[in-house]
């Protein structure tokens, strides 16, 4: 018997690898906010000369001190919202996933999204990537590629004190030469007041010492003799002292 041999191909087929160097990260950085403003950040992303596709992103933020009040702001390299962003201020938590058509992008900085979040209360806020991240080559296999990622820490603090609002009923007009030595001071006291400081002298940059003297925000002061004088009061609320209030 004659026997024949076909000759017998193995077809290999071999996908090239594809490095992990993708990353992720929050502009700005850092940051110093004041409780009841706005600041805007953004999510950027650097795909290290790989050309990608989705871009799936999770950021999480402490709700006690941030809320969002804009989860989609200005300009962004996604095209396509496979899920638009959505967010929860209970949660503290945004997340989208967006993607590029083929033949994808190939991106240095690009800004994937940006958000507006107000501050609501002083700490350290930090806004972290989550779980659920990734970055996709656009190679036929969805690759992820995301290696890095950076988040953002920022100092929220309270807006400096004021001074109370000051006036006098018997001595009305600031800078007018009045007969009457015996004059009244009144304040109006800010919501959550603890008291008060203040003292009557010829120093217009003098502050009073932080002990409260008066809980009732008003002062009379009896024969004063004549000469300029200055009226200073500061108050205490929630803990701490604000800045002093000056009239003449």
């Amino acid at each position: 018997m004659k026997k024949i041999f076909f000759p017998l191909f193995l077809l290999f087929l071999f996908r090239a690898g594809i490095a992990e160097a993708a990353n992720l990260r929050l502009s700005p950085a850092a940051g110093s906010f004041v409780v009841g403003s706005t600041f805007d950040i953004s999510v950027i992303m650097n795909t290290d000369a790989v050309p990608v596709n989705t871009i799936e992103v999770e950021l999480n933020f402490p709700p006690d001190k941030l809320q969002i009040v804009n989860p989609s702001l200005g300009r962004s390299i996604v095209q396509i919202w496979a899920s638009p962003p959505t967010f929860s201020n209970q949660e503290g938590r945004i997340y989208f996933i967006g993607g590029i058509p083929s033949p994808g992008i190939n991106i240095s900085e690009g800004v994937v999204q940006s958000f507006t979040f107000r501050v609501t209360a002083p700490g350290d806020a930090k806004i972290s990537f989550g779980k659920n991240i990734s970055i996709l080559a656009n190679d036929g296999f969805g690759t992820n590629v995301l290696k890095q990622t950076s988040p953002a820490v920022f100092s929220l603090v309270l807006s400096p004190a004021q001074g109370p609002e000051v006036f006098s009923p018997t001595h009305p007009e600031q800078g007018k030469w009045y007969q009457d030595v015996n004059p009244i001071m009144k304040w109006i006291a800010s919501r959550g007041s603890e008291g008060s400081s203040y003292l009557m002298d010829h120093n217009p940059n003098t502050v009073p010492n932080p002990a409260i003297i008066n809980t009732n925000s008003e002062a009379t002061f009896t024969n004063l003799e004549s000469g300029i004088w200055y009226f200073h009061v500061r108050e205490k609320a929630g803990g701490r002292w604000g800045a002093s209030a000056i009239i003449l």
